[in-house]
């Protein structure tokens, strides 16, 4: 009789630790999903205007918007994006900022724009 008892207790406590772990994984791919949506976004949004002129960036950042697939999987993000010159050259940081209620981190991509060529080496053979 006592062995009856123990092995349903710990078949109780097999089935608690496992039935929280398979809930705690779906959580984990939920996330994962959500992150590669949000990082392929930004990877699309990056390659476009890295491939753009450095004017033609400086204007499509003022109107930077979610494709609207994308919208539909990730909620109310926004994304942002702001030119950076410095020692290592011009770069483009965009910023993915996930809707509050899903909660989530934001996440940043940054590019090396092409330096538009100078004048001189054009004239030059």
């Amino acid at each position: 009789m006592i062995d009856v008892v123990v092995s349903a207790g710990l078949l109780g406590v097999a089935m608690t630790f496992t039935t929280t772990m398979a809930f705690r994984t779906r959580s984990l791919w939920k996330d994962l999903r959500q992150s590669r949506i949000e990082i392929g976004e930004l990877q699309r949004q990056l390659d476009y205007l890295c491939s753009m002129s450095r004017s033609g960036v400086e204007q499509k950042l003022t109107s930077l918007s979610i494709h609207p697939l994308v919208a539909h999987s990730i909620g109310q993000a926004s994304i942002t994006g702001r030119i950076i010159n410095d020692s290592l050259g011009t770069r483009v940081r965009l910023t993915l900022t996930p809707d509050p209620a899903l909660g989530g981190a934001a996440r940043s991509l940054v590019g090396w724009l092409a330096e538009e060529p100078s004048r001189d080496s054009e004239e030059s053979p």
